[in-house]
């Protein structure tokens, strides 16, 4: 069975400038279990991107 949720994502995005950014994503997503593992699908659109990437 497939649930509709909404996930929340913070974590720290290091760059090759030793600067670390704080990262959030808000966004709609869809939630199973299956063989008793649990798995989260989402997509995003990165900024400066016009496609989706699917996670």
């Amino acid at each position: 069975m497939t649930k509709d949720v909404l996930i929340s994502l913070k974590g720290l995005q290091f760059g090759s400038d030793l600067e670390n950014d704080r990262v959030e994503l808000i966004t709609s997503g869809s939630y199973y279990k299956k063989n008793n593992k649990h798995y989260i699908l989402y997509n995003e659109i990165s900024e400066g991107f016009t496609e989706e990437t699917k996670n």
